[in-house]
């Protein structure tokens, strides 16, 4: 089911994030209001997170290939992920944060 989404700030990708019995999962869509399409262009999953799921996303203002998704509890995760090259760039622990 689907856990959280986002929508970039040109409107032009949204990010969805699926509950999953192993690992989460982050799907980035690109929209097309003017043809009302929408286009899967990346999914990528949390081997490295150690989550099933993603609680919040949030595109970069500043690149909007950057997303930053919180994983759920116990084991918070900060991660930063450059969803365009789908890879993992960064993993901050804010369990004792929160």
């Amino acid at each position: 089911f689907i856990n959280d989404f986002a929508i970039n700030s040109t409107q032009k990708y949204i990010a969805v994030s699926e509950f999953s019995n192993e690992m989460g999962i982050i799907s980035i869509y690109e929209i097309k209001l003017s043809e009302m399409k929408v286009k899967k262009k990346r999914t990528f999953c949390s081997w490295d997170c150690h989550s099933k799921t993603f609680n919040k996303l949030c595109f970069s203002s500043i690149n909007e290939k950057l997303l930053i998704a919180l994983t759920q509890k116990p084991n918070l995760k900060l991660t930063l992920w450059d969803w365009d090259k789908g890879k993992l760039k960064s993993i901050i622990d804010v369990t004792g944060f929160v």
